[in-house]
């Protein structure tokens, strides 16, 4: 870490997971930035573990104000987490009446797996994923039951943004709920993704109170936290953090892992999204596979530019900075469908500006190279002009 924090970067790392590490009390004792430190954990996602790890180890070497704030941001992050677990378990009987199957992604079901505690583990929103041909009747049910679209479309848009996209987003005003409906875990133009159909005749269950939650299975689970991490050029420690938790917590048919990584063309993102948890938190890996990341000569290189702008400042990732991303993808065809989904690919902004038909949606593609030199040009002659 190149970070000139280093010690406060450390200290947040020895309480990225559940796991207690000695180091902490003396770390504690030197004369530490607290309020970078609260910063980059609000950033990071560990407010939680952070609070945790400090009250039961040496909460009289901390300064009150900042056991304070850890505190405050704890009992939020209880009463957000229960609020969004309630809501999933009452729409998930909604879909099952309507017989349409769904998955949860992720939250709260990562954190249950991960930690066994709502507390512990931050998360903002909930993900659930359904078969393409019926997120028209999802996106209606949450419409029914006072959710709107983050975009709204038109009739012909609703339909081809299936065919551009992978996801769309909606927000419950009086509840402030976020939910993402998939149709694909990750984009279903790259080799790397699974059909969501495949996905949904193998569900795996987890017991949330009394009820039970269908999702993914803990192989599927872990190659999509991996790709998720290498999408999002893995910018925030509690995706690696989840993936230790989860190495720890749950057991896996590793021939399965590696198998469905080949099928899928993800071996690079699978491998690196293990190296980091292994070097970062020490998490458990088996022999072979940690001698197989070994000698993954690629991981090095990759895992040291994920350390470097681990507690680098956030900068917007999307368009310029996807180099560890695409560092992981293993064809040709993926990455140029990376560049011309980033450069050509119509999307939610594109049909928000201009309602087109159909049979006009060819147009989208200028009208989306337009916006992005817009927004890049300004963007740039807004950098000189405060550099003068």
């Amino acid at each position: 870490m190149t970070n000139r924090k280093q010690r406060e970067n450390e200290l947040l790392l020895c309480c990225g997971t559940t796991e207690v590490s000695p180091k902490i009390k003396a770390l504690v004792a030197e004369n530490l930035d607290w309020e970078y430190i609260l910063k980059t954990a609000r950033r990071h996602r560990v407010m939680a573990l952070l609070y945790w790890h400090l009250q039961s180890i040496c909460p009289a070497a901390v300064p009150q104000q900042v056991l304070t704030s850890l505190q405050k941001a704890l009992r939020k992050n209880i009463h957000h987490s229960l609020h969004l677990t309630k809501e999933l378990l009452n729409l998930l009987p909604l879909f099952e009446a309507a017989a349409i199957p769904v998955l949860t992604l992720k939250n709260p079901i990562l954190t249950q797996l991960t930690y066994n505690k709502l507390a512990l583990r931050q998360f903002s929103d909930l993900d659930i994923l359904v078969q393409p041909e019926q997120v028209h009747e999802v996106n209606q049910i949450l419409r029914d039951n006072g959710y709107q679209p983050r975009f709204y479309f038109t009739p012909a848009q609703e339909t081809l943004f299936l065919k551009y996209d992978h996801e769309r987003a909606f927000y419950h005003p009086e509840k402030s709920i976020k939910i993402d409906i998939h149709w694909s875990i990750i984009s279903h133009k790259f080799s790397f993704s699974p059909h969501s159909k495949t996905l949904l005749q193998n569900p795996y269950h987890v017991t949330i109170g009394n009820q039970k939650v269908p999702t993914i299975s803990p192989e599927n689970r872990l190659l999509f936290l991996c790709a998720h991490g290498a999408k999002h050029n893995w910018n925030q420690l509690n995706w690696i953090a989840d993936i230790a938790q989860l190495l720890k917590q749950q057991s896996f048919s590793w021939d399965k892992v590696k198998t469905k990584a080949g099928t899928f063309g993800t071996q690079t993102m699978l491998l690196l999204g293990l190296y980091l948890p292994y070097k970062l938190f020490n998490a458990p890996l088996p022999p072979d596979l940690l001698k197989e990341i070994e000698e993954y000569p690629k991981l090095t290189l990759l895992g040291k530019q994920v350390e470097e702008k681990m507690f680098t400042e956030f900068t917007d990732p999307s368009f310029t900075s996807n180099n560890i991303y695409l560092g992981t993808m293993e064809s040709r065809s993926d990455k140029f469908t990376f560049w011309f989904d980033v450069i050509m690919t119509p999307t939610a902004r594109e049909f928000e500006l201009l309602p087109l038909p159909k049979w006009l949606e060819i147009l989208y593609y200028p009208i989306r190279l337009l916006r992005l030199a817009v927004k890049y040009s300004f963007a740039s002659w807004r950098d000189s002009e405060y550099m003068i």
